[in-house]
């Protein structure tokens, strides 16, 4: 539905900011490794859905999502010589994937980096731990309100309620 539309892209918003802080929190770092790193502006906010959109109604009206990236991905601009990821993330050896089980029973994989970006997580979020945990629990808290989105957006007592409202 409507809501599911705009709870997406609120998610993507919210991670495509956290990247951008981390990009840009990595720009002093990646140049003292002798590369550059554009300054990001933050994405365009995204606004708040009126409760009971019409069943139809375009909810990515006015919607910007700045960044495509994917939740946990940070959206960092990506070279491909391996001196600059070495720069930004550490020594792949060294990199820790992590699976975070959801409630759903899905998963999503979180890594655990070093090198500029690892700098820029403890800068941002006080430690790279914090940084991870907070993605982890964003994205337990972000599935369970979904699910109960879904399962109010399906009850026939839900669709009264907002009928009687929106009367």
């Amino acid at each position: 539905g409507a809501g599911i539309a705009w709870f997406d892209a609120h998610r993507t918003s919210v991670m495509a900011e956290v990247d951008v802080l981390l990009n840009n929190a990595s720009i002093e770092c990646m140049t003292n490794h002798g590369f550059q790193l554009n300054h990001l502006a933050p994405p365009a906010s995204i606004p708040d859905l009126d409760f009971g959109l019409p069943d139809g109604a375009d909810p990515s009206s006015g919607f910007r999502v700045a960044s495509p990236s994917m939740a946990g991905n940070d959206s960092m601009e990506v070279e491909s010589s391996p001196a600059f990821n070495r720069a930004l993330i550490g020594d792949p050896a060294e990199l820790a994937e992590l699976q975070v089980q959801l409630p759903s029973g899905g998963y999503f994989a979180i890594t655990k980096v070093g090198g500029c970006l690892a700098e820029a997580r403890e800068a941002v979020f006080g430690s790279q731990d914090a940084y991870l945990e907070g993605v982890e629990s964003f994205m337990m808290l972000q599935e369970i309100v979904l699910e109960a989105r879904m399962q109010a957006e399906q009850s026939p007592e839900f669709a009264n309620l907002l009928a009687e409202w929106s009367a």
